[in-house]
């Protein structure tokens, strides 16, 4: 497995992870110098140096940004973004102000800790990250289930850019995902063009098509994926408008019969990758 991003190691040393994943990630930390200092960090922070940090939330775990904490009053959990400098918070709090859309994670507040920095706050997301999802697949089939996402994606995407918002640094660690099919971008990056994102989805989609292959085999295996979703890979697009679109054209088939997703297991997994290369001519 990979290392564990910030939201997990959160989850792990809070006692949320999910128990099916706590074998792995327990393995892993064992063996992986990074994550077991990243989790003996959080783990040695003491709470009561945080609090309070910011009035009407309580803390739950200092440390990095962000801080998973609790809305008073609300009792709502949330994390509290802390971006440095002052100038990219108040970057990112004008630009999440204007996102409002399904698939991107909503601002709920914005403040000003007790030590002068601003913080943001957002909704706590249930799952695990994109980038861990495509971890646990292993083949094509079980990667195909996770397109829906990659759609989702490019349609959070396309409505930004209609709003003169781009992310600039689109990776699947800054999505998240759950059981019951949501899809969530949770991070957001510094800006940039329109094509950079759009050119980001593509790889993300050409990685559930040939996996983590290398460059050179990797336009092999793209050659014998569905051909539907090989030739966006392919297209050069300018904006996330149009990939949108044409990833709908191509699931179109599978996703008026397609059963709904569950969290694998395997033979779901399989099932629909097998039903999706049927109907866009893998098989």
């Amino acid at each position: 497995m990979l290392c564990l991003d910030d939201h997990e190691a959160l989850a792990f040393v809070g006692g949320e992870l999910p128990p099916d994943r706590l074998p792995e990630v327990i393995a892993h930390a064992d063996a992986c110098v990074a994550c077991h200092e990243l989790i003996e960090g959080l783990c040695s922070i003491e709470r009561d140096a945080y609090e309070p940090l910011a009035a009407g939330y309580h803390i739950e775990r200092g440390g990095e940004s962000p801080l998973r904490a609790t809305e008073l009053g609300l009792e709502r959990s949330v994390w509290l973004v802390v971006p440095r400098p002052r100038a990219r918070a108040e970057r990112e709090i004008a630009t999440r102000a204007l996102l409002v859309h399904p698939h991107i994670a909503p601002l709920l507040a914005a403040g000003e800790l007790d030590d002068g920095r601003l913080f943001y706050a957002l909704p706590r997301t249930d799952g695990i990250s994109l980038d861990a999802a495509l971890s646990r697949a292993q083949n094509r089939a079980e990667r195909l289930t996770l397109v829906r996402h990659v759609l989702a994606i490019a349609e959070a995407l396309a409505y930004a850019h209609a709003r003169g918002v781009t992310h600039g640094a689109l990776e699947p660690q800054h999505v998240r995902v759950d059981e019951h099919g949501a899809t969530t971008i949770v991070e957001w990056g510094p800006g940039g063009d329109p094509r950079t994102d759009a050119t980001a989805i593509r790889a993300l989609l050409e990685q559930l098509l040939v996996g983590r292959l290398p460059r050179k085999a990797a336009a092999a295996a793209l050659a014998q994926a569905p051909q539907a979703l090989a030739a966006i890979c392919r297209h050069d697009h300018a904006e996330c408008g149009e990939l949108a679109a044409e990833l709908r054209t191509a699931l179109q088939p599978v996703r008026a019969d397609a059963p709904v997703y569950r969290w694998p297991p395997i033979v779901a997994a399989a099932a629909f990758g097998l039903a999706l290369g049927l109907a866009i001519g893998l098989l």
